[in-house]
């Protein structure tokens, strides 16, 4: 039982830091973009796109453990566990697709910027 807290506590902490870190980097890309701050706008989208692996790794790995957990029955895991773990891994996965839409919407700003005005943010 301790365990399932634990777990579910971690998805938790999860959540209630990814949404505030989440809307402060769209918030940045929306002030970068009114800007035209080229190179801001890039390092923005490598950090979203670091994001994307770490969340999708994570789910990942969840999904391995819960199949884990299902084919060898001799380890003998609670049920309530392969649950939390279930629903961390789609919260996972969630946050990986949004961040995966908010790097979309940082490549599409980058794309409509002026070409004079990002040759000279590269130089």
């Amino acid at each position: 039982m301790t365990m399932t807290a634990l777990m579910l506590t971690v998805m938790v902490v999860m959540a209630v830091t990814n949404v505030p870190r989440f809307y402060c980097a769209f918030s940045e890309a929306e002030r970068s973009y009114q800007e035209w701050e080229v190179r801001v706008l890039w390092g923005l989208l490598e950090e979203r796109n670091a994001w994307v692996l770490r969340h999708f790794r994570l789910g990942l790995g969840a999904l391995v453990l819960i199949w884990l957990s299902q084919c060898f029955s001799g380890m003998k895991i609670p049920v309530q566990l392969t649950a939390a773990l279930a629903i961390y891994a789609v919260s996972s996965l969630n946050f990986a697709i949004l961040e995966s839409l908010l790097s979309q919407r940082i490549t599409s700003m980058l794309a409509s910027i002026p070409a004079p005005i990002r040759e000279r943010a590269q130089r």
